[in-house]
């Protein structure tokens, strides 16, 4: 398709409108404009859109799902589940992860993917064993309180 050819966000966005009523699927077509448009402007699949507010970075294009009223529910279901850092000890990064696309797709969506990485910093594999055998029971266990 040459770049002549190729549909505007706006044309595009009334064949989806169209589509969404035939199937009697609602549809906000602010969104849905505002959606195609970044899709459109990207310069490469890879473009990373960063929140200098929050922190929050990803995707633009997966950026686009998510309010930042929706960002801070999923912020505050984070604090209950992650693990802690603990300096020189354990390192860890929590992410949306599965279908960010979820709750637009479903009404009522039943949950909330997470994934987490936890590096535990140990000098050898044989201090990490050791860390394990005299680490309380309760070290192991995501905080409730960041």
């Amino acid at each position: 398709m040459t770049q002549e050819e190729q549909p505007t966000p706006n044309v595009s966005v009334e064949r989806i409108v169209e589509s969404a009523h035939r199937l009697g699927i609602e549809l906000n077509e602010d969104e849905a404009l505002q959606w195609m448009t970044a899709l459109v402007s990207m310069k490469s699949s890879m473009d990373i859109s960063v929140d200098p507010n929050t922190g929050v970075f990803g995707n633009k294009i997966v950026m686009l799902d998510f309010s930042p009223n929706e960002l801070a529910h999923f912020r505050e279901i984070g604090r209950l589940v992650e693990f802690q850092d603990e300096a020189g000890v354990v390192e860890t990064a929590l992410a949306l992860s599965g279908s960010s696309a979820q709750s637009k797709i479903q009404t009522y969506p039943g949950d909330c993917d997470y994934f987490e990485r936890v590096n535990i910093i140990a000098a050898s594999r044989q201090g990490l064993f050791l860390s394990f055998l005299v680490m309380p029971a309760t070290a192991a266990k995501p905080s409730l309180h960041r």
